[in-house]
């Protein structure tokens, strides 16, 4: 599973780690990784993964954000916000 998100709270964050803990606990093999936002808690989990940050205008990091969501099977997008401009910020598209 993958979470996307610079904003923890506004991104829902928490919603997100807590699915992955609630299939977890189901006895489902996941893993989750977290990326652009660090989490305001230390996770020990071995099966989360935190990425801090990738720049989409650096080439090598977005090379690496297109592999990861290639490899991700399920993209959590729990924002808590009123309106969200996800789907237009990883267009790749938009950015040529």
């Amino acid at each position: 599973m993958l979470f996307l998100g610079v904003e923890w709270e506004r991104k829902g964050g928490q919603i997100a780690l807590d699915t992955f803990y609630a299939l977890q606990n189901n006895g489902m093999q996941v893993q989750l990784k977290i990326i652009g936002c660090q989490p305001p808690l230390h996770i020990k989990d071995k099966n989360v993964t935190v990425i801090p940050f990738l720049n989409k205008n650096i080439k090598e990091e977005a090379q690496q954000l297109y592999n990861i969501l290639l490899q991700t099977d399920f993209l959590l997008l729990p924002t808590r916000a009123m309106q969200e401009c996800f789907c237009r910020a990883l267009n790749p598209f938009y950015y040529n």
